[in-house]
């Protein structure tokens, strides 16, 4: 299903393992390699390679557990040729370099034949391995159109591609909705691109694309990108990325009164989709994808005794109970395990399954294989067409709506209205690296230091405030103001006391060694910050969906859509810069600690106490990035466990915009780095709106290389 893979940050480690697996494969046969268990009475192992960890691990579990059910009851009616199945299974988290490295795992350890795939990036370069192998493969979740276009004759895909995905999309937004003006976006991924563009040949004739759009993966703010789809007035939007990205496009997107109808491909079919978008703005977006156990009249039983086990099927649990029964039918077929015959007989199979007839073609695609259209209704992916493949001259399942009207020219919005609509977007942006940079300006300011561990204080803050708005939630206090206020409160607490407590342990034993030294400190307290998050939960999801968000409703002000959740953010932000601003330049500590960043010797020979100044530093840092990281999570309604890396070095970057050191300098360069995304977002779309910023950002720093507000350092603070 998918096709762009994430780095990983066991990358190393897979490396390594695939290292030692082709040496281990080097050792024995290659060509008609057979089993481990080759000799008489010995077991036939298979392999499995899908995600069991990362962000698309709920995906491989239920792969996998269908797989093993599959393989319990081949083994219950005797095994095949006589002997028992056993199936090994190897983590391809969703990696490309994890992926090949899995595959000559399963190689080295003799499987027969491969269950493999579910990002179809991660499993592209793994192909050819199980080729060299001989090694024939079914996959149950990957479905890119190049997967079976690498003219291997041992790979087989369970789903239909991305060519009828891309029919049944433009078949169902035109015939069905009468939709008109239609516009696409996608993640710039391979897969999600290869769909999208599919998707606009197929509209061709049909529709009007206004709108052909990239957002970066792991992004999590598209308003920028969403006021300019608004302006050009679409009817319809079709979204061909993953839930993650997928659930926020929709919360924004009905935030800031979008109401065109919205289809989302099946990279997003995900219940965490609908808990992302929530269920208010989820209502009524369609979805294709292909039939799961739910949609299938065939699998009803199957699907009552897999929940019996394992609880409700996932969307490719039927296809891979069924890709390990075809395994196991192809080597009886075969009479041997030979690996070369085995793949043979997969390609050559004629199977009756959960899923229906399966049969794959030369180029090991499925023959009739559909695609359904779902519709969110009251939390749940509803069917309302298929399966049944798309025809030219099928008559729609659904009665045809009203085509909608051609509307007004896309330029016709108020330039002013939408130009100011951008704005507060940037301004919104720009609050949360203001809040983080504000901290690496305190910490440079007195200790002359990049504590590159900050941005990781504010996705602490934000997994701190997700925790205690939980707690809040769930007793007297409520999800309302006084909850929320009391979790901000809490995490900037605690988020502080471990900003302190790391320049206490970790920094201040090391203050007069080389700045190289502390440099590197910063960046071990930076992993083991980041690790210490991903404690909340280290097999799971990457990303958690915050307890309690803020309202997406608003007003309009001079034609502009203003959010409460805008007002919200810049009161809160704006207020927390107003009283550090006091507190550092209105107060006796805030004297003492200006006193500290001038002259730290002369300050401790007039009774100053330095090493408390410079853990105040650190803790009011981190108090500012907690408030920014639980604002984030309030804002978006997600948090992940590397939320902080990007952030972090974005703030810094908008620190040495406005002058590294200057508190005010910080808070301009926040907002300005807000505005260049803005703006490159607009001119040259949201995949390149970093470029953008960062050129400007190198251009501005050639022209006034101490930032925009820049001074000497002893004037700093």
């Amino acid at each position: 299903m998918r096709l762009e893979s994430k780095p990983s940050p066991g990358r190393l480690l897979h490396l390594v393992a695939a290292c030692v697996a082709l040496v281990a494969g080097a050792c024995g046969p290659i060509r008609g390699e057979r089993s481990a268990g080759d000799e008489r009475g010995a077991a036939i192992v298979i392999g499995s390679a899908v995600p069991l960890t990362g962000s698309s691990a709920k995906m491989g579990q239920d792969m996998r557990q269908a797989i093993e059910m599959a393989v319990d009851e081949i083994n219950g009616r005797g095994g095949v040729l006589g002997r028992r199945l056993e199936v090994r299974f190897q983590d391809d988290a969703c990696d490309a370099e994890a992926a090949v490295a899995a595959a000559h795992k399963l190689a080295a350890q003799g499987a027969v034949a491969a269950i493999s795939g579910y990002c179809s990036g991660a499993l592209l370069p793994a192909e050819p391995v199980y080729h060299r192998a001989r090694m024939g493969a079914v996959v149950p979740g990957a479905n890119a159109v190049k997967l079976t276009m690498q003219g291997f004759d041992n790979i087989n895909l369970m789903l239909p591609n991305n060519q009828v995905q891309a029919r049944t999309a433009a078949d169902f937004l035109t015939s069905t909705l009468g939709k008109r003006r239609i516009a696409i976006l996608h993640d710039n991924s391979a897969f999600a691109r290869e769909l999208a563009d599919l998707t606009r040949e197929e509209l061709r004739g049909k529709a009007d694309v206004v709108a052909f759009d990239a957002v970066t993966p792991g992004e999590r703010d598209f308003s920028a990108v969403l006021t300019h789809l608004k302006a050009r007035r679409p009817d319809a939007i079709y979204w061909t990325g993953y839930y993650a990205e997928g659930g926020l496009i929709i919360r924004q997107a009905r935030g800031q009164g979008i109401d065109a109808s919205i289809m989302v491909g099946d990279g997003s079919r995900d219940a965490a989709l609908i808990a992302t978008a929530g269920l208010a703005s989820a209502e009524g977006v369609f979805v294709t994808s292909p039939p799961s156990a739910a949609e299938l009249p065939g699998a009803a039983g199957w699907a009552r005794r897999y929940a019996a086990a394992h609880g409700e099927p996932g969307p490719y649990s039927a296809q891979a109970y069924d890709a390990a029964q075809i395994v196991a039918a192809a080597i009886q077929a075969a009479g041997s395990t030979d690996r070369a015959a085995v793949a043979a007989a997969i390609r050559a199979i004629h199977y009756d399954g959960v899923t229906g007839a399966v049969s794959f073609d030369a180029s090991g695609r499925r023959q009739n294989a559909a695609f359904v259209v779902l519709e969110i209704t009251k939390g749940r992916f509803t069917l309302v067409q298929g399966p049944a493949a798309p025809r030219a001259d099928a008559a729609p399942s659904l009665p045809p709506r009203a085509a909608a009207e051609p509307g007004p020219p896309a330029r016709s919005t108020s330039r002013l209205s939408n130009a100011l609509e951008q704005l507060l977007n940037a301004l919104v942006i720009g609050s949360f690296y203001a809040l983080v940079a504000l901290g690496y300006s305190i910490v440079y300011g007195i200790m002359r230091m990049i504590n590159f561990a900050h941005g990781d204080l504010y996705a602490l803050g934000a997994f701190v405030g997700y925790s205690a708005l939980a707690l809040a939630s769930g007793s007297f206090l409520g999800a309302g103001a006084l909850g929320i206020g009391l979790a901000l409160l809490a995490a900037m607490a605690v988020t502080g006391g471990v900003g302190a407590l790391m320049e206490r342990v970790a920094y201040r034993p090391l203050r007069r060694s080389p700045k190289l030294i502390l440099l590197i400190t910063a960046v071990g307290m930076s992993l083991l910050l980041e690790n210490a998050i991903m404690l909340f939960e280290p097999w799971g999801p990457s990303f958690r969906m915050y307890p309690v968000t803020l309202t997406r409703a608003g007003t309009s002000l001079l034609g502009v859509h203003v959010g409460y959740a805008h007002i919200a953010i810049l009161a809160t932000a704006l207020s927390l810069m107003w009283a550090l601003r006091r507190i550092i330049g209105g107060s006796t500590v805030g004297l003492a600690m200006r006193a500290t960043a001038f002259d730290a010797e002369t300050a401790q020979l007039m009774g100053i106490d330095v090493d408390r100044m410079i853990s105040l530093a650190f803790l009011l840092g981190a108090v500012m990035a907690a408030a920014g990281g639980v604002m984030a999570g309030l804002y978006y309604g997600q948090i992940n466990f590397l939320m902080g890396f990007i952030v972090g070095i974005k703030a810094f970057t908008a620190s040495v915009l406005g002058g590294i050191g200057n508190l005010s300098g910080a808070v301009v360069g926040g907002m300005m780095l807000g505005l260049l995304e803005v703006i490159g977002t607009r001119s040259v779309g949201g995949q390149w709106k970093d470029v953008f910023a960062f050129a400007a950002l190198i251009a501005i720093l050639l022209i006034k290389p101490t930032g925009l507000l820049g001074e000497r350092v002893g004037k700093r603070m």
